[in-house]
């Protein structure tokens, strides 16, 4: 077994997903709203529930809007009340516990489409899938 400390952020985060997906599961709700070429994902998330978000392959940002939630991106912790505003980085993967009923949105810079066409180009699920979205990002920049 791989000692904690051993891992990256993003694979400290992965092992919290790990275990969530062994526990009872419910359903969080995702609204989707666009304006102006802006995208608002928004997550309302239940007192007292535990989740990850998807790992993010661009700058964004995202704010908890409301409520009280503890969040790590497997490098740091901090407990938050909302309104507070974050920047994500590519390669960013936060786990939170709510302890309030919590609003949390991202936001990026995208022309409105499907949903599920969004999601190909703004988050994958696995550190492998971004792996593989970051070579082909530097093998593009070598053109």
């Amino acid at each position: 077994m791989t000692d904690i400390a051993e891992l990256s952020p993003i694979e400290r985060v992965q092992a919290i997903e790990d275990w969530i997906k062994q526990q009872p599961q419910i359903d969080i709700p995702v609204n989707h709203y666009f304006a102006g070429g802006v995208y608002e994902r928004e997550m309302i998330a239940p007192a007292n529930s535990t989740f990850t978000g998807k790992i993010h392959l661009t700058e964004h940002l995202a704010k908890l809007v409301s409520g009280t939630m503890t969040i790590t991106d497997g490098d740091t912790a901090g407990t938050f009340t909302g309104p507070k505003t974050f920047i994500s980085k590519p390669g960013d993967k936060r786990a939170g516990i709510a302890h309030t009923e919590c609003v949390f949105s991202t936001y990026h810079a995208i022309d409105e489409q499907p949903i599920d066409e969004i999601e190909k180009a703004l988050v994958v699920d696995t550190i492998e899938q971004y792996r593989l979205a970051q070579d082909k990002t530097e093998a593009l920049c070598h053109l």
